[in-house]
């Protein structure tokens, strides 16, 4: 059972404390702190301007709230809320901040990325990298967390810093002979530096820490290169997406390639779960989903290149926790995501919906993937099944944010986010949502396939009732055999008031249909 909270308005900023225990909002000038199960307020914190970050530390007791315009940051402790930290740089500004994994640093980048300052919260010492590339990226720690690799630019040349820190001295500094860097990874066995060059070409560096040149892997020449790069969580492989269609897969080993996985629009294979969202007749933004078999055309959409942003190539694209699955989105085929095995190396599935995805997530600690698309619906996909979970048909989800227990969800609107719990909690309102699973369209021909299907079939009044040995669901057949899903529930929950309480206004009605096949 999924339980939901009432929508609640924010200002674009809300996120999970990692121990799942909090979340936090920003609401015009203030931060508000909720206990994630009960819903209720633990703090709130007030300050002087516009707030476009907030950051929590990874040992979940603090706050980092950024005030760029006024060049500040804030650090607040959730269980002493007079204790602060205020960090200002004066005529250097702030264009951004974030903690180190230890919670114990702060990493402070100063306006036209002139300094990053490494600012201790045990004491007021600090160490200076000068002239940082990047701020949200070209910057990387080991598995352990005790060493940390940056890039820099100095001389239109790019540099490779590498750090311990407990210390913060300087390891190594080496130049890398890239055009123009735009990301690097450590490997997990920290045996290896990955640099991704500029996207105009299709190319990876690999490093040694001691800055020898291993590999270049080059998979292509005079096109587009690399859109996105990233190792699996258990460090077997190296993931790339790139602008001709394709992902490519590299153990970490020797760098060699494994497989490529190319998202073609004619789809053929008969092994492949292929699942098309389609309207239910009659109910108005209502859909389902039926099983297409093969052979299966997509509509290919060719971007121009004078395009200004050009859609093409792999978007994005999520690893699952376990490692042992793909998600992947192509620009060319922007409703559709396909799933890639890692054990196969092969196509899984394939999800065909009708709007385009703007966003998609593993859930941390299963095999369930997030599907967030330009309508009022949250798509559920498992292995062997999808769900649609129907929103107010004004909230349109932009983005989700999971936590790390991955019992509760944050879906976020421009204005507003909605609290999901797997679950029933305090002050939820529960809801099922309909499941699909990958026999949907072929009910029919199993039932007259079958010889002791009959002995499944209940009399109730005029109706036939199926019962599926398999889910232990009931789903509703008429007289003619034509599916019957008109179950509508009414669900009441509670709008937050402007102190973050509880109070019992407006009520929330939602018809949704159980289907189970």
């Amino acid at each position: 059972m999924i339980s939901f909270s009432n929508a609640i308005t924010y200002s674009g900023i809300g996120t999970f404390s990692p121990d799942s225990q909090y979340f936090a909002i920003s609401k015009s000038l203030d931060v508000i702190i909720y206990n994630s199960s009960t819903l209720k307020q633990v703090q709130r914190f007030s300050f002087c301007d516009f707030i476009e970050n907030v950051q929590w530390s990874p040992d979940s007791t603090m706050i980092m709230v950024g005030l760029y315009k006024r060049g500040l940051i804030e650090i607040k402790q959730v269980r002493k809320p007079k204790w602060i930290c205020r960090v200002d740089e004066g005529m250097e500004g702030i264009s951004y901040g974030r903690f180190t994994p230890n919670s114990q640093n702060v990493l402070i980048y100063c306006q036209n990325h002139t300094k990053l300052f490494i600012r201790s919260l045990n004491n007021k010492s600090k160490k200076i990298i000068y002239l940082p590339k990047y701020e949200k990226k070209g910057i990387d720690f080991s598995n352990l967390k005790n060493f940390m690799v940056i890039c820099t630019k100095k001389n239109a040349k790019d540099m490779i810093e590498i750090y311990y820190t407990q210390t913060w001295d300087l390891v190594n500094k080496f130049e890398s002979s890239s055009e123009d860097l735009q990301d690097v990874l450590f490997t997990h066995d920290l045996s290896s530096i990955i640099i991704s060059d500029a996207h105009y070409i299709c190319k990876l560096l690999i490093y040694s820490l001691s800055g020898d040149l291993i590999k270049v892997i080059e998979p292509y020449k005079y096109k587009l290169g690399i859109r996105l790069s990233k190792i699996t969580p258990n460090g077997h492989y190296l993931i790339i997406g790139c602008f001709d269609h394709i992902i490519r897969v590299y153990n970490t080993v020797a760098f060699t390639s494994v497989c490529e996985f190319d998202h073609y629009p004619n789809l053929k294979s008969d092994k492949v779960n292929y699942y098309f969202e389609e309207d239910i007749p009659k109910k108005n933004g209502e859909s389902h989903f039926i099983h297409l078999n093969p052979p299966i055309n997509l509509t290919y959409k060719n971007a121009h290149p004078t395009d200004k942003n050009i859609k093409k190539g792999i978007r994005n694209f999520c690893i699952s926790e376990d490692s042992l699955f793909i998600a992947s989105k192509d620009d060319s085929i922007g409703n559709v995501i396909f799933i890639w095995e890692l054990v196969t190396l092969n196509l899984h599935s394939v999800i065909i919906l009708k709007n385009e995805v703007t966003y998609f997530t593993w859930a941390p600690n299963m095999n369930c993937l997030y599907i967030c698309s330009e309508s009022s619906k949250v798509y559920l996909f498992k292995m062997d099944s999808i769900s649609v979970i129907e929103l107010p048909s004004n909230f349109y989800t932009q983005s989700v944010v999971l936590s790390k227990d991955g019992r509760k969800v944050i879906l976020k609107d421009l204005n507003n986010f909605i609290l999901m719990n797997f679950g029933v909690g305090e002050n939820y309102f529960t809801f099922e949502p309909r499941k699909y699973n990958n026999t949907y369209n072929n009910q029919r021909e199993i039932e007259e396939d079958d010889e002791n299907a009959q002995t499944n079939l209940a009399r109730k009044g005029d109706e036939d009732q199926y019962y599926d040995d398999n889910n232990g669901h009931y789903d509703n057949y008429d007289e003619n055999n034509n599916y019957n899903n008109n179950y509508n529930n009414n669900y009441e929950g509670n709008n937050f008031g402007e102190e973050g309480e509880m109070n019992p206004q407006g009520t929330f009605n939602n018809q949704n249909n159980n289907s189970n096949q």
